[in-house]
């Protein structure tokens, strides 16, 4: 009987191992398993020593192939993928463009600056031109209110970063703006319409100026 245990305490090993990658329990399965181990060898070796022997080297033999397995599967698993933002990294390989949440193709919206809307940690929100839009940095937390610059698209996200002086800087628009639109009114000169019948009341008022009235003021005082 000790024989039997000591090999279900084995597979025990394995499952604990196995559940470890599955469900988050801050290292606690994994205590688990190694406790099972110990416990397991010492319930052979009141069996036999070669029995406790050949079990240690069934588990110094099999250990790192389960540990092999469980890293490789890990980052396949719901919570390794999350944890590893892989849902991120992946590109739909079909369907409409990756878009803010009001319509706007992201791929327009980078190489400028937007405003974080909630903190990115390192997921959230900024809002760029009036469009809001889900972003991820690409180091550390950045607080609301941060001006970010715009890398690339990844995923459904803008990959972001906070904004450099010069950057802010170029994005800023000009403060003294050109004048636009057409002349004023006042210095344009307009030709004057003239009827045909007003040629001659014009000719006749010009013959009535007198000219030397003009002279008179040319003149200087004595």
């Amino acid at each position: 009987m000790p024989a039997f245990y000591a090999v279900v305490l084995l597979f025990a090993f394995y499952a604990l191992v196995f559940a470890e990658i599955l469900i988050p329990s801050a290292g606690l399965l994994g205590i688990s398993a190694a406790v099972v181990a110990i416990t397991s060898l010492i319930i052979a070796l009141t069996h036999s020593t070669g029995f406790a022997l050949s079990l240690f080297g069934v588990y110094v033999v099999t250990t790192p192939i389960v540990l092999t397995v469980v890293l490789k599967l890990w980052p396949k698993t719901r919570i390794g993928r999350e944890m590893l933002n892989r849902d991120a990294l992946e590109i739909p390989t079909a369907g409409p463009p990756p878009s803010t949440l009001d319509g706007v193709r992201l791929e327009e919206l980078t190489g400028v600056c937007g405003v974080v809307t909630t903190p990115l940690m390192p997921h959230g929100q900024i809002k760029i031109n009036g469009h809001k839009a889900n972003a991820v940095s690409t180091g550390l937390a950045i607080e609301k209110g941060t001006t970010v610059w715009t890398l690339r698209v990844q995923g459904n996200d803008l990959v972001v970063r906070a904004a450099t002086t010069e950057e802010m800087r170029m994005a800023r628009p000009s403060e003294t703006p050109g004048p636009t639109g057409p002349p004023h009114e006042d210095t344009l000169v307009k030709p004057i319409d003239v009827e045909p019948g007003d040629s001659e009341t014009i000719r006749s008022s010009l013959e009535d100026i007198d000219l030397e009235t003009f002279d008179e003021f040319e003149k200087p005082n004595p």
